[in-house]
């Protein structure tokens, strides 16, 4: 879904929604993979955005959005399978699954973003600064035990060979924060047109205190925070457009820039 509200000449909003989900009913069924022993798979996905766009007067235009999007990966063994008694087993010599599998990670991926940016036009010149605000978390999680257990049987010719175990149930969470802001001009000088500016950036990388509840063969723990990694500096960019014959038809264009580590 998407709107658009003109509220007067000069001032106006949009925003967009969208909401989708995949989903795979016998996930990594094959000759091995019987379909009991297969995962259902559900992978929901929401995007969201709001913006305005505000013409203060005949030379300044302010445009601005923050926005959401994200996915949510999760995986379920097949209704009535994970049940006491009916633990995941492996045969190693045919590879053949039985059981409900063992703990698959799932994925938690979200992503909250706002931008705004400042538009001057005054004679030859057109001037825009703006910023870029993230906040982001991607995990990779295995948030449910069954009275299956938390277990795999792996067997060798029908011989107990293996006991497989896992670290269940973790949803562990962390988070990267992003911080930019530019300026730049585009300067026109008859046939030649300068386009040239700076950016700085900063990515901040972290891990919140958190803590996992106990499981089947794990204990209860509580993590400390943990800082990562910080990433920062300033980055030039800098161009020209050369109208070679003055009819618009050829051009000439050359373009440096500099990105950082995770710069977009």
């Amino acid at each position: 879904s998407k709107f658009h509200w003109q509220i007067s000449s000069a001032n106006r909003l949009i925003g967009t929604f969208v909401r989708a989900e995949k989903k795979s009913p016998f996930f990594g069924a094959s000759p091995t993979t019987p379909v009991p022993t297969t995962r259902v798979q559900s992978q929901p996905t929401r995007t969201w955005k709001l913006g305005s766009q505000n013409t203060l007067n005949n030379n300044m235009l302010i445009d601005s959005v923050f926005g959401f999007c994200c996915y949510w990966t999760h995986y379920f063994p097949q209704p009535g399978t994970a049940v006491a008694g009916n633990p995941a087993s492996q045969e190693n010599t045919t590879g053949l699954l039985t059981g409900p599998l063992g703990a698959i990670p799932g994925t938690v991926s979200e992503r909250y973003q706002a931008r705004s940016s400042v538009s001057y036009v005054t004679g030859k010149h057109q001037l825009k600064v703006g910023m870029d605000l993230n906040w982001e978390r991607q995990d990779s999680t295995r948030p449910n035990e069954y009275p299956s257990g938390s277990y795999t049987l792996v067997f060798n010719q029908g011989v107990p060979n293996e006991l497989r175990t896992y670290n269940t149930p973790t949803n562990p969470v962390d988070r990267e924060y992003g911080q930019a802001a530019y300026v730049t001009d585009t300067w026109s000088l008859g046939r030649v047109t300068l386009s040239y500016g700076v950016r700085w950036e900063r990515y901040h990388n972290f891990i919140p205190e958190q803590s996992k509840a106990a499981g089947q063969f794990s204990s209860a723990q509580t993590f400390q925070a943990l800082d990562v990694l910080t990433w920062s500096g300033v980055v030039p960019r800098a161009g020209m457009n050369w109208d070679v014959t003055g009819d618009g038809k050829t051009s000439l264009k050359v373009n440096f820039g500099r990105y950082l580590q995770a710069a977009q």
